[in-house]
């Protein structure tokens, strides 16, 4: 699959909040932080995530695309060993992203969405009408939530990725860093560094900068 489309590929572990800047960006509602990574047109774009690119369909031309990447699909799918394993990097082989974003929350917070996404599950109904698939997702996230606690595991996970992403990705790298975007003055609380300084410097087991 050749891709003529300009896209960006947002990544980061399960509940990071990939999900939710993709929206802030789609609706315009992240001025500065648009400006600050230079993604002019990201209003509008349209979204595929790393399962959905698996139909090999080409992504939309004329359009910014934004793919979401979850950092654990090398848990959750056995014949995915490692990110060099992953069938979707070979379907972005033809084309170089715009950017790839690399999200960072506070620590905190990260536990705060994996918890709120587990009582999400635990009510919904999709809990009542399909009760042993849904018990099985929330196996796994209450599993992540011990997972999450272990600094050396979050240090190996990210670790494997950004010296991934940095050697298969020749384009500009970006982290940000945020505190939860639920608070009224989020704004101050999101930070955008560009990947110019040493990585140990930049990709700590999700550790956030202030605004």
């Amino acid at each position: 699959m050749v891709l003529s489309s300009r896209f960006v590929l947002v990544a980061g572990l399960s509940c990071s909040g990939k999900s939710t800047l993709i929206q802030l960006l789609r609706k315009g509602g992240l001025d500065q932080v648009v400006l600050t990574l230079g993604l002019d047109g990201a209003a509008g774009a349209v979204t595929r995530t790393a399962y959905q690119m698996h139909d090999r369909r080409p992504l939309q031309a004329g359009i910014l695309n934004l793919i979401h990447y979850d950092l654990l699909r090398p848990i959750r799918e056995p014949d995915i060993a490692d990110y060099s394993m992953d069938p979707v990097f070979p379907l972005l082989a033809d084309s170089v992203p715009d950017m790839v974003i690399h999200m960072d929350p506070d620590p905190n917070i990260l536990q705060a969405m994996l918890s709120a996404r587990i009582r999400q599950r635990w009510y919904s109904v999709r809990h009542v009408l399909r009760p042993f698939d849904e018990g099985r997702r929330l196996q796994f996230l209450r599993e992540l939530r011990s997972r999450y606690a272990d600094r050396n595991w979050m240090q190996d996970r990210l670790g494997r990725w950004r010296m991934f992403a940095l050697s298969h990705f020749t384009c500009p790298h970006v982290v940000v860093h945020h505190h939860g975007f639920h608070r009224p003055d989020w704004r101050d609380y999101v930070r955008v560094q560009h990947v110019t300084q040493p990585l140990e410097a930049l990709f700590r087991s999700c550790g956030s900068l202030s605004g």
